[in-house]
């Protein structure tokens, strides 16, 4: 098995350079954490734009809002839960 071949290379952002590193390595590590966050945001940004992306914090927020609707209703129609259930399940 041959030994793993190390390059002396430079990044292609900033144009440091980086001694022993692999034949696929273009960034070093600081400009490669920049970039990689700016994809990400750039990534996350199309996905909200899109109107796919639905937020954990606005799921529990649905969700509380439609526990609330139902306590509301409950409170308001002034049944017992049994009833209200019932009633539920006709609709």
């Amino acid at each position: 098995m041959s030994a793993h071949k190390r390059f002396t290379r430079i990044c292609v952002s900033c144009g440091v350079e980086m001694p022993n590193s692999g034949s696929s390595k273009k960034y070093c590590t600081e400009c490669a954490k920049e970039r990689h966050r700016k994809n990400r945001r750039e990534y996350m940004r199309n996905i909200r734009n899109s109107g796919e992306y639905i937020s954990p914090a606005n799921e529990v927020k649905r969700s509380r809002s439609n526990s609330m609707k139902r306590i509301n209703d409950i409170a308001r129609n002034t049944v017992n839960y049994g009833e209200y259930q019932a009633k539920r399940m006709e609709d």
